[in-house]
């Protein structure tokens, strides 16, 4: 198990606060681009920026994650 970056979290959190992906990426010196990419799951923030988004959403970075099953290594045939 490990723990991934969960969209939907940082979603729900920027809708809680009213924020808009402006906003968010003004206080986390991000573009407007890649909050949106992270949000919708193009991609996901560095820990840097995981640590940044998280001030910016008035949250701690874990509360951005949840735990992912890694994937098994399949059978060699």
């Amino acid at each position: 198990m490990q723990l991934c970056f969960c969209p939907a979290k940082a979603k729900s959190r920027r809708l809680e606060l009213t924020l808009s992906f402006s906003d968010v990426a003004r206080r986390t010196s991000m573009s407007y681009h890649a909050v949106r990419n992270w949000e919708m799951g193009i991609s996901a923030p560095r820990p840097s920026s995981l640590r940044a988004l998280a001030a910016a959403l008035e949250c701690q970075p874990a509360d951005l994650c949840e735990l992912a099953q890694a994937a098994e290594p399949k059978a060699a045939a």
